[in-house]
């Protein structure tokens, strides 16, 4: 029996490839996707795109802008690219198999206006175990760290270009001091709750290249009030604009 369904995105009327055998997409990358400012006509670059849901979501928002996702797992990018080819997005979004240290080979730098990612909360000896490698990938710092997916993404951005994070709020002070390292300031900041009056567990955050230091910390959004999501994460999904 195959592992592989397509299933509806969140908010959306797309359809995305998964397998259970992998990581599914979560609500972060659903909540970072409409955190984007979009513009017209510009290029935007996903660092560690998964099954796509990223770029997906991108894609059907503005007819305009071309998305490159990069994926080091084989079999994660190929359920992307299936992806891509059943929302008819294949002229606008490519999705590419390699290390994102290693990027410097296939792009120049300086070459994207926006730079997204929902990078690895955790440190190779940190969180839960995972149960299998794709797991582990996708929550584990085995591929890469967050400074390297910082790094990369200052490498890649336009200056005054802007990288759009989600992650985890513990390691909330290591992330804003590697962004402000690598030329990134940190602009907007929004927290992310399960519920209201618990500790936050995930932040969204733009950072720009290039720019003066001035932080807006945003107010922060609760997704469920007892078993059902809030009217506000409703509203964000559902509606994708409130920058």
């Amino acid at each position: 029996m195959s592992n592989v369904t397509l299933d509806y995105i969140f908010g959306t009327n797309l359809k995305i490839y998964q397998d259970s055998r992998f990581f599914k997409f979560s609500l972060d990358s659903i909540l970072l996707a409409n955190y984007i400012n979009l513009r017209n006509n510009i290029n935007i670059l996903d660092l560690g795109t998964g099954n796509g849901v990223i770029p997906l979501v991108l894609a059907s928002k503005n007819e305009s802008v071309l998305i490159d996702g990069v994926e080091i797992q084989s079999g994660v990018s190929t359920l992307a690219k299936r992806s891509v080819l059943h929302n008819g997005f294949e002229k606008r979004v490519k999705i590419i198999e390699m290390d994102l240290r290693e990027i410097d080979n296939l792009y120049e730098r300086e070459s994207f206006d926006i730079v997204v990612s929902n990078p690895p909360y955790f440190s190779k000896n940190n969180g839960q175990p995972s149960e299998t490698d794709s797991y582990a990938f996708a929550r584990h710092e085995l591929n890469g760290s967050i400074k390297d997916f910082i790094v990369t993404a200052s490498n890649m951005l336009k200056y005054r270009g802007s990288a759009y994070f989600v992650y985890n709020s513990d390691r909330l002070s290591e992330f804003l001091s590697l962004l402000s390292m690598n030329k990134l300031e940190p602009k907007k900041l929004k927290f992310i709750h399960a519920r209201k009056n618990i500790k936050s567990n995930i932040f969204l955050v733009k950072a720009t290249k290039g720019a003066n230091q001035g932080l807006i910390v945003e107010p922060s959004l609760s997704v469920y009030e007892k078993q059902n999501y809030t009217k506000d994460l409703l509203n964000i999904v559902n509606i994708g604009d409130y920058n």
